[in-house]
């Protein structure tokens, strides 16, 4: 629809053009020469000077090539209007022409101010760029001068609208005659017409001056459907005729009278010829207007009208497609009854109901398809009847049936009725059906388990009595092993410290170097030892017990108090204590467990310098404030187990016979019983196990 409106106003406008946008009338000045009406010559006279002149005369011609559609060249070949009258006046009159195209107007005017031309194809009377060179044959043809903008520019109907507008022309010989009579516009001259088009369409240019002529073939080109012939200039118009060189007066007369034998019918039909091969840019006959107008409002209604309809169309056809979708692919049986027969449904009903084909299924009455007798006793016609008579009443109705099985097997199914009847002749019902068989046999089975529920939950408390008396069983054991570990692991050191003094005892002794009071010291040290010993053992006997008793005391004495039992064997181990006692904080907690705490981070740092055979090994204990951290240089715990060393039976010793219980045990007893805080982190050494715990001024 739309290709056949654009060519329909083409043809409107082209013939518009050719017959009347571009008129070339024919002017005759001199009497002697009869014309007749279709522009067939009845004679031609010449005189004998003029006659002479021609005999043995070869006339350059000069043209130029970029003049389209007045005169271009293509394939080599010179072509155009002008080319076609100068064809029909070596028709008319046998002249020996050689053409000289010229490419460029500095050529063609180095050729006329060179001599080289005898005349020239066409000249416009209002330019005198060359007028010392040339003479000037009668006017052939009358033209205008249209402007050229963009197409969202506004149509001008008065020039003094393009005061203080940038305007723009090809050649200096259009901006002197434009500025002649209309001082005021502001014309600059681009003679690079595809430099000139991008300025217009950037807006550096507001139009652009030229022949009508051109404007074709200008528009065509450079913008179809961005660029527009804004306005004519109708008072003041450009005359165009040959020109012939002041050196040849002979020639002049023999062209004036040439030309005057050319028609104004042969120069309408060259015209027309050309202007059908481009488009044109406007139309100005009011009838065409109205005309075209009316053409395209009429297009427009009835495309208005056919996409409107179309669009409708498609809607109807998705709605269509939706519902459908809806209807058979949905998972839910759905159906139609008509006047209570069965006369569609969907894929899922003939699965539910165990058919191989909807065909087999519609040709059962909905009836048929039920047992006599519904769950609650009623004959399933009865209940039926009663369920349309909801239907009808209400619109839709939703219950729950028993349908059966193509192979007899009864299942229930939640159904929803909706009255979709347009008219009282027919009752047309939907149905939707959900197949509830599964759902059914859960309450089933929930209502059996209800029934039994007091039995089976008198079943289950007994069950779980059982499991926490093993369960206590177990963890009564599982502490009970703990503290041996613990304790074992806590008497290896006085054991061995016991051992090691007994030995130095023996030693003097034998050496007859045991002096009294070398045997005092001795003894008192085994006598500490035996009583850490037993007070070890007091504080795993009491160390689940929630009476045991707290006592104040601060970080000096229990370092003190703990290192006097390993400090001499980890020393004999070449492993350097260092001691940084800042803090004078008094704490009320159970001495004897943090004791056990401290003895079990220095003996775990104490194995793993031993292991790694750290060079300059040491431990570090640093007090401030409620902190108290204990630190070595065996370059720490390794990221990927650091939060998992507190977890019970978490071991690195495995193969020493390690459980995996002292770290647990220790933050147990740091934070569960002494109401504190035991963490890890690394720093550039090594490990840190950092104690925190809340002061008596805090």
């Amino acid at each position: 629809m739309k290709i056949l409106l654009i060519n329909l106003l083409l043809l409107l406008a082209i013939k518009s053009y050719a017959l009347d946008k571009v008129s070339l009338p024919f002017y005759s000045t001199n009497e002697s020469f009869v014309v007749k009406e279709m522009g067939l010559v009845k004679k031609m006279i010449l005189t004998d000077k003029e006659k002479e002149y021609l005999q043995n005369k070869k006339i350059r011609m000069c043209a130029y090539s970029q003049r389209y559609p007045l005169e271009f060249t293509k394939n080599g070949q010179y072509m155009g209007i002008v080319a076609d009258i100068i064809k029909l006046m070596s028709q008319k009159f046998s002249l020996d022409i050689d053409m000289i195209v010229s490419t460029s107007n500095q050529e063609l005017f180095t050729n006329i101010y060179e001599d080289k031309c005898d005349m020239v194809s066409i000249m416009v009377h209002e330019f005198s760029n060359v007028e010392s060179q040339m003479n000037k044959s009668i006017v052939l043809a009358r033209d205008d001068l249209v402007l050229i903008t963009k197409n969202d520019k506004i149509f001008i109907n008065n020039i003094n609208s393009l005061y203080n507008k940038k305007l723009a022309v090809s050649s200096k010989s259009y901006k002197i005659f434009l500025n002649k009579h209309y001082s005021f516009l502001n014309i600059v001259v681009i003679p690079d017409i595809k430099k000139l088009m991008e300025k217009i369409a950037n807006n550096e240019i507001y139009g652009y001056f030229t022949a009508s002529l051109y404007t074709n073939s200008i528009v065509q080109k450079y913008g179809f459907n961005e660029l527009k012939v804004n306005m004519k200039l109708l008072d003041h118009s450009l005359n165009a005729g040959m020109g012939v060189s002041k050196d040849n007066p002979q020639l002049l007369s023999i062209i004036n009278k040439l030309l005057q034998t050319i028609s104004k019918s042969e120069i309408e039909n060259i015209v027309a010829r050309w202007s059908m091969q481009i488009y044109p840019s406007f139309v100005d006959y009011k009838l065409i207007r109205q005309m075209i107008t009316f053409f395209v409002l009429f297009l427009l209604v009835l495309l208005f009208f056919y996409i409107r309809q179309r669009k409708f169309n498609n809607m109807i056809k998705a709605e269509k497609n939706k519902f459908e979708n809806i209807f058979y692919k949905a998972s839910d049986g759905i159906a139609i009854a008509t006047n209570n027969t069965l006369t569609d449904c969907n894929s899922a009903l003939v699965k539910n109901f165990g058919y191989k084909t909807k065909k087999e299924l519609l040709q059962l009455n909905y009836l048929g398809l039920s047992p006599k007798y519904q769950p609650n006793g009623k004959l399933s016609l009865k209940k039926a009847i009663e369920m349309i008579r909801v239907v009808k009443e209400h619109g839709v109705s939703n219950f729950e049936w028993v349908h059966l099985r193509a192979n007899g097997e009864e299942f229930w199914v939640d159904i929803v009725v909706t009255n979709i009847s347009s008219s009282k002749d027919e009752d047309i019902l939907h149905i939707v059906s959900r197949d509830i068989q599964h759902k059914k046999e859960l309450e089933w089975e929930l209502l059996e388990l209800n029934n039994n529920l007091e039995e089976r939950v008198k079943d289950e408390v007994e069950k779980n009595r059982q499991q926490q008396v093993m369960l206590m069983q177990h963890s009564r054991l599982a502490q009970m092993g703990e503290m041996i570990s613990m304790i074992a692991h806590q008497w290896r050191q006085p054991l061995a410290a016991i051992n090691s003094t007994c030995a130095t005892i023996s030693l003097k002794a034998q050496v007859n170097q045991l002096d009294s009071i070398t045997a005092v010291k001795l003894s008192a040290k085994i006598s500490q030892y035996v009583q850490h010993l037993s007070f070890t053992i007091d504080d795993f006997r009491g160390f689940f017990k929630s009476n045991k008793s707290k006592s104040r005391i601060d970080y000096s004495e229990l370092i003190t108090s703990t290192l006097n039992i390993i400090e001499d064997s980890i020393e004999n181990k070449n492993i350097k204590i260092v001691k940084i006692l800042n803090s004078e904080n008094i704490f009320e907690t159970y001495p004897n467990e943090l004791k056990q705490v401290l003895l079990n981070l220095i003996k775990n740092a104490e194995d793993i310098l031993i292991e790694k055979k750290i060079k300059n090994p040491k431990i570090i204990i640093k007090t401030e404030g409620d902190i108290v951290t204990i630190s070595d240089n065996a370059g720490g715990v390794s990221e990927n187990i650091i939060d998992k060393i507190f977890d019970p039976y978490f071991s690195t010793k495995t193969d020493k016979d390690g459980t995996g219980l002292g770290l647990y045990m220790s933050k147990t007893i740091v934070e569960d019983h002494c109401g504190g805080e035991l963490t890890v982190y690394n720093n550039q050494e090594g490990a840190v196990f950092k104690i925190k715990l809340k002061s008596k001024e805090n």
